[in-house]
Order: C-alpha cells, then structure tokens, then sequence
C-alpha cells in the first residue's frame, strides 16, 4: 500500500498578546503531519486468498453456510468397458473320418453250370453232383474290397427238366488263396423251372475281389419218365448280386457322397457367455483332405453368426490337398442360448463321384480306406467383445488415473493441522453390472509418498443409458493427506465386475471426488501473515522535533500473535536478508491479544490494541535520508503464535492493523532569538 505524501501544512497563527518586540527576527513555528504506514483487515478468507494464487478453476477454498472450507477437488477420468471384456483362446480340431463308405452297386453277374450232359434217357434215377466250379463274370464297379457290411443274394434257376432236391454253393475268390466268401445251402426241393432266392451277409472285412468262383454241390431224385436233356435245358443259373454295400477299404469306381461330424467344444473359462458381440479376434483354420476323393467341404460354427448367416467357409479340396485361411471376426455374434459355454463346429465333407470330369481321370479306380479323413484344425484368437450379455465369474478394470496437481496452495496454510477432513466421492455408472471398487489415494510431497488412503469395497449397483447407477458417498479420516498440503494426488485401484450382465464396450463409471476440511484447525509453527507493505521518498528538508508510531490492532481472529513494524534501505533484506547489506531497523513491536472465546467455540468478543513508540534519532534519520533515488521500505508484519487446541473461525473472522507515523518538523530558525 502505498504511502499518502504529505504537504499539507496546518494552518498557524502568531500570538502576540501581551508581548514587546525588542527586536524584530525570522518567524518560527512547529508543523504536524502523518505518514500512514498500514491499513489493512485480514479477514480468514484473506489470509487464506490473500497470496493471489487462488484461482477459480482450483477452488482450493470455498464458503458454505457460516463455515470456511478446505477444498481439493477433481474428477475421475472415465472408466469404460473397452478392451476389459475378453475370452480365451480355442485350439482344436475337428476330425471327419472318410469310415465305411459306399462303392457303386457292384450289380449282378450270372454263371450257367452244366449239371448233366445232353442226350436222352429213358429214366433218370437219383444222383448226386458236383463239386462243380465256374467263376463269374469279373464285377466292373470295383476291383477289390473289404467290406464292412453288405448283403450277396444268391438267385438259382433250376432250367433242368428234373426237380433239386437239395442244392450247396459256395462263392470263392478267384485267386491263388481262393477264400471263401460265403456258402449258401438250398434244403427245400427246387422243382424244374423254378427259381429260388436266398440273401446272405457278408462277412465283416472280409476281402472280396472283382473275380469270383463259385463251387456247387447237389442231388436229385431223378425223373421215372424218359427225358431228353439238351444245351438248354441242362445247366443250373446261378445269379450273384451283390448290395448294401459298405466298405472299410476299397479300389473301385466310387459314388458321390457326403458325411459330417458335428461336434462341441468347451470354453475353458469360468465366465458363461449368452450373446457377445465380437470386436477384436479371429479364426484361423487348416482344412485337409487325406482322401483320394475331390471334396466339398462345409466348415461352419453355428454359434457364430454375421446377419444372421452362420459363419461357414467352403473349399473344394483336390484328393491328398489342403487349404488354410484366417478370418476376422469383427462384427460376428457369438450366441448361446444355454450359456453353457461350448461352441459347435461342424465339418460337412461332399465328395465327387469318381466319373466326374473334375478327377485328373475320370471313370478309373480309386483306392479308399477309413483312415483317410477330413480334418479340420482350428483356432479361435483371445477375443475382445464390443458387447457382452452373460455371466461374469469376476473381470477386473483397472483404475489409472492422472495426478491432482496442487501447486498454487496458498501462502499461509503450511502450518495448517486441521481435526478433521472428509473425502466425497461421486460416481456414476451405465455399466449394466453390479462393480466392486478399491480406490486408492496416495499423497505426494516434494516428490515423496507422503501419506496414502485405501477405500475398500465400494458398491456400485448395475446402471444403464436410460438409468445410470449414481453413488455419493463421504468419507472421513483424511486429515493426513490435507494437513501435508501435497504437491500432488494420484487415485488408483480397480473396480470388479461380477454375476449376470449386460454391457457394450463404450459403458463406463465415472465420478468426482473431493477432499475437504472445514476451517476447525490449530496453528503448529509460528505463521507470518503476508505483510504490509509502503515506501517513503520525501525526506525531511527541516529538522524534525519528534517522531513516534502508532499501530492499532483488532483481533477477532482465536489466536494470539506479535506485530512489528520494520523498516529498511533495500526491499530485498525483508525476503532474502544479507548480513552485510543495508540494517534493517525495528520501529515497534505490539503484542496481538487473544479475544474473548464463547460457549460455542467461536470468537465472542474481538481484542483490542493500541501501541505507542517513540523514535530515536537514529530511526528519525532514515526517514529524513529517504528520496526518490534511495526509498525507505516500510513493512509491517503480523505473526501467529501456535495454538495448543483446536480452533474454530467463521469466513467473517480477521485482524484489522492499522499504523501511522506522527512527525513533528520544526519551520524557521529558533537559534536566532524571538519568543514571547
């Protein structure tokens, strides 16, 4: 503040009443002036404001009703479901095994065997035959096989003109082993001309070639009638069909046809999940076709669908080739009705009939066995879901915050130890899920952890779009964290999300918090206020009588404390004192009384001081040295003692300090005579 310069002069007179000038000389008379060197009032909310560091978006201090708070205030950067909703990878395989397939009907092939030589014969008495062998004609559908189910149906048409009364075949292959296919005994009489049939099965794996002998046995009772027996007339027909057939193995012409495997696999993860929207992963899969056979081949997962279409990739496979792909699933849904946590993979594999011009050449033989397969070798990425309905066993959001920054504390509250402060916590969720959260505070000063808070167990219900979840919660106990005045905070923690949900990746919690004390404190040090500051230039051109100092103090603030006015040549010796700079002089120094304190732990009625000093010489020359180019720097300061208990302010609370000088400069020349 700066100083009011005096110059104006009170007004004089001269009494001369009574008096007889002797001797006329110079007029002399005493002038009265005052220099203001402090008006200042330090209301509580001034000492707090007072440094100008205060700003709005800070907020550090703030009035509610008649009480004056502490405030660090900031808000909790969203929390969302992004990237937090993930599934485990699946590596497997489905495997499609060509087994028992069909060949094309090998058909029927027919065998005449002469039973008696032509001729006539008055009567024919009765006679046993064979063994009589004749192979078949070779079957054109297949050149071996081992069958695995089948039937051969044996049709004999008796062209003889005498009745069979009882008929053995046996069907052989035509080779060096010649192994029995089957035998069929016929016990029922066969009368001439009539056919009979008889279907047996195939023995399992058993070996078949494309040639087959067939070996018959028989007997007759004859005939009592002359007969004649011709070329025609003389031969048993043996038709061999052979159908229902299935083989394990085979050379042969093949047909199309088409098998499946259809199977589950299970989700090794403790979450279930009902509907899921895919927002990061992929499916590689390795399709094989061991065969010799061209596939079609279906691999579809039904329980992933885009629009509604199952996801299904097709290839047609060339016999002992592959083919392997990788497929975004961005924008698939996983569906599980159940949540049962399996997935279905299911393999449909169409071959080609050995006759399509697709073959390198068509119409030849192809070999075939069981052990030949489609596989289909597949595997799906971790997954990240935009949209997730199920159940969570626990998923866990990290909570990772940027620091508070308190770097515009005001000046003053270094020695502030308040009884007690509180945490507000505001927060908000839309996540369709039932949270748990831990939030940590952790304090820091000079770049140190200087005192650190954990809440536990914080429960914030499920929320949504159209009804956020809204929690406002206070918490006591942080009067470790705001008595350090840190430099900054960091929140930190995670929240946990568990049970049935229903939540999209852009979900999120966020909130505010507030750390705050209300103005019940105690002073631990000895506390400067911001002082009072003028300067005086003018000097004094005539001698100065007398100078004393006035300072008058009202405290209304429950404290006690010291006033002292100094003075000094050079403003830096206040804030950064040099022992060999220019002295710095104490003008006046006032105790600060304690005002009266009411029942209710507020200040009743303020103190009240007022102090006089005179100057020495000595000071009263630094004012008359002090011009323009060599300033005088006049500060007053106002100290708080250290309070032994807890105090109560209100915002209205201060110290009004007010100090003057009064100069007394003598005019005129009181050396040369005069008088009364």
């Amino acid at each position: 503040m700066k100083p009011i310069v005096f110059c104006a002069l009170i007004g004089m007179s001269l009494l001369m009443a009574g008096c007889i000038v002797e001797q006329p000389g110079e007029p002399k008379w005493e002038v009265e002036f005052t220099i203001p060197i402090a008006d200042r009032v330090y209301s509580l909310q001034e000492l707090v404001t007072d440094s100008g560091e205060v700003t709005i978006e800070l907020d550090y201090v703030t009035v509610d009703d008649d009480t004056l708070f502490l405030n660090f205030t900031d808000s909790l950067e969203t929390i969302d479901i992004e990237d937090q909703i993930t599934n485990d990878p699946i590596d497997d395989i489905v495997l499609a095994e060509v087994g028992t397939r069909t060949v094309n009907d090998p058909g029927t092939e027919t065998s005449l065997i002469e039973i008696i030589e032509a001729g006539y014969s008055p009567f024919v008495p009765p006679f046993d035959f064979g063994p009589k062998t004749r192979p078949l004609e070779d079957f054109a559908e297949f050149q071996w096989m081992e069958v695995s189910s089948g039937n051969m149906t044996i049709t004999v048409t008796n062209l003889l003109p005498i009745d069979i009364s009882s008929l053995l075949i046996k069907v052989f292959n035509d080779n060096q082993q010649h192994l029995q296919i089957i035998e069929v005994e016929i016990d029922e009489l066969l009368p001439a001309g009539a056919s009979v049939d008889t279907t047996v099965q195939l023995p399992k794996y058993v070996h078949i070639l494309n040639q087959l002998e067939l070996e018959l046995t028989g007997s007759s009772e004859g005939s009592g009638t002359p007969v004649t027996f011709t070329d025609e007339n003389n031969d048993l027909q043996i038709d061999v069909n052979i159908n229902t057939l299935y083989v394990v193995a085979a050379l042969a012409h093949i047909p199309a046809q088409s098998f499946n495997e259809d199977t589950t696999y299970v989700f090794e993860e403790t979450d279930s999940i009902r509907t899921a929207v895919i927002r990061e992963g992929s499916i590689s899969y390795a399709i094989s076709n061991s065969t010799n056979l061209v596939n079609d081949i279906d691999l579809t997962f039904p329980d992933i669908t885009n629009g509604g279409e199952d996801f299904t990739v097709v290839h047609t496979l060339q016999p002992q080739s592959n083919v392997s792909e990788t497929v975004d699933l961005a924008g698939y849904t996983f569906y599980r009705e159940n949540q049962d946590n399996l997935i279905r993979a299911v393999v449909i594999s169409q071959t080609h009939d050995t006759n399509d011009p697709i073959y390198p050449n068509p119409g030849s033989y192809v070999e075939i066995d069981s052990a030949q397969t489609v596989e289909a070798d597949f595997t799906i990425s971790g997954l990240i879901f935009s949209q997730f309905e199920g159940f969570l066993a626990e998923r866990e959001l990290v909570i990772e915050q940027t620091p508070l920054y308190l770097d515009e504390i005001p000046d003053g509250l270094d020695s502030l130890n308040v009884s007690f402060a509180n945490l507000t916590l505001d927060l908000t969720s839309i996540i369709g899920a039932s949270i748990w959260m831990d939030i940590a505070f952790d304090a820091y000063k000079n770049g140190n952890l200087a005192a650190n808070y954990t809440l536990e167990g914080l429960y914030l219900p499920a929320g949504s779009p159209e009804s956020p979840a809204h929690v406002d919660s206070t918490f006591s106990g942080f009067e470790a964290i705001v008595n350090i005045l840190p430099d900054s905070i960091i929140p930190s923690g995670h929240a946990t999300v568990s049970g049935y949900v229903n939540i999209e990746e852009w979900h999120w919690i966020n909130g505010d918090y507030r750390f705050y004390a209300p103005f019940f404190f105690s002073v631990n040090d000895t506390t400067t206020l911001e002082p009072e500051s003028s300067d005086y230039t003018d000097g004094f051109e005539n001698p100065v009588n007398a100078v004393d100092i006035e300072i008058r103090i009202e405290n209304g603030l429950p404290v006690n404390g010291e006033a002292y006015i100094l003075v000094c040549y050079d403003s830096l010796q206040f804030s950064n004192y040099n022992p060999n700079g220019e002295p710095i002089d104490t003008l006046l120094y006032s105790e600060i009384l304690e005002p009266e304190i009411g029942p209710n732990g507020y200040v009743q009625e303020p103190a009240f001081v007022m102090h006089y000093t005179n100057l020495t010489e000595n000071q009263i020359q630094l004012f008359a040295d002090a011009d323009e180019n060599r300033p005088l720097w006049i500060k007053t300061y106002i100290v708080l003692n250290p309070t032994p208990d807890i105090v109560k302010c209100i915002p209205e609370s201060y110290i009004t300090v007010g100090a003057s000088a009064h100069v007394v400069v003598q005019l005129g020349d009181w050396d040369n005579g005069g008088g009364q």
